[in-house]
């Protein structure tokens, strides 16, 4: 029989007596007093251990640091507690969605129950149009890459994973910036786009960029952001409660930077999780346009422009040149 309760107090031992779970009464003392006036205890011979005799694993501490935590997790709810069979990512588990199915304490205040009763309303609505879902075939992305000889799969710590992302998408964007030969744009490792220098108007319009390039900028700066963080606390220069202060106070602020923190920060973690795998297929529709109209330029409408006097000589030599090409292609064998 297994009990356990949960430990209030972070600073208690791993294993440690409760007097919930094994109260000691006055019954037995009161009894072994009765035996022993009685005579009953005579018979009884005192057992003693021979010398030499030490108890199994006298070396081995009973617990360590992390002892405590590993109880605690093995007896988390589900689906905390699993490391096998049908786990889920830790983005996906709800973790505020049980607190409005129990009743909101009539103490709080009103916007309070109010939002209670908004969540578990909406709840509802969605549990009664529920259906069950259809059978799909699963494709895996992962698997279809490694079957390739372009892709190969290694183990590396996440925070590494984070700075090299954030390294090759500064890479990535400073490409960009260069193909356009925008050289008076800067773009810092914190992904702030600034002029070197007072721009001209024709500069200015030169060096806008469209929605993939910028939204690819801001999911690459709050990256970075978050990356940073976790590396201050890998190198000992803040403390978890720091880290977490710092993670709520950035997801709460994506786009302005102010104000404090409460240091509760998964809830939105997960809110913009779903926003960025939400908006993938817009990035890569995006993406394709702009990488299409880098390599291959615009495709015009076929419609005739008018050319103005000033550029006559350089249409006409834009003319003569593909009239050559078309002459070229045609006399080479199909």
């Amino acid at each position: 029989m297994v009990m356990y309760i949960k430990t209030e107090d972070p600073d208690l031992p791993a294993f440690y007596y409760d007097p919930l779970i094994h109260p000691i009464s006055n019954s037995n003392n009161t009894n072994k007093k009765q035996r022993k006036s009685n005579g009953s205890d005579d018979d009884e011979d005192d057992f003693v251990l021979p010398e030499g005799v030490q108890p199994l694993l006298k070396n081995s501490s009973l617990y360590t640091d992390t002892t405590a935590a590993g109880i605690s997790l093995l007896f988390a709810p589900r689906p905390f507690n699993m490391r096998s069979g049908r786990t889920r990512r830790a983005e996906d588990i709800p973790l505020v969605a049980e607190w409005f199915k129990e009743h909101c304490p009539p103490a709080y205040p009103v916007k309070v129950r109010v939002s209670y009763q908004k969540l578990l309303k909406c709840y509802v609505l969605n549990e009664l149009h529920h259906r069950p879902p259809k059978a799909q075939r699963k494709k895996h992305l992962f698997q279809s890459l490694a079957a390739t000889k372009f892709f190969q799969s290694t183990e590396l710590d996440w925070v590494e994973v984070g700075l090299q992302v954030c390294r090759q998408g500064h890479n990535m964007l400073n490409l960009l910036i260069h193909r356009k030969s925008l050289n008076y744009l800067h773009l810092d490792y914190n992904f702030n786009l600034k002029p070197v220098k007072t721009l001209t108007t024709k500069e200015r319009k030169k060096s806008r960029f469209g929605n993939a390039f910028h939204l690819c900028r801001e999911i690459l700066r709050l990256t970075k952001l978050v990356v940073d963080a976790n590396v201050q606390f890998r190198l000992g220069n803040v403390d978890a409660f720091q880290l977490a202060d710092g993670l709520r106070y950035i997801f709460s602020h994506v786009g302005q930077l102010t104000g404090p923190g409460c240091g509760f920060w998964a809830p939105m973690w997960r809110v913009w999780l779903f926003f960025l795998r939400g908006i993938f297929p817009l990035l890569e529709r995006w993406l394709r346009n702009l990488l299409a109209r880098q390599f291959e330029g615009r495709h015009s409408k076929g419609v005739a422009k008018t050319v103005t006097k000033q550029r006559v000589e350089s249409h006409f030599d834009l003319e003569l040149r593909a009239a050559v090409m078309h002459d070229v292609i045609d006399a080479m064998p199909g």
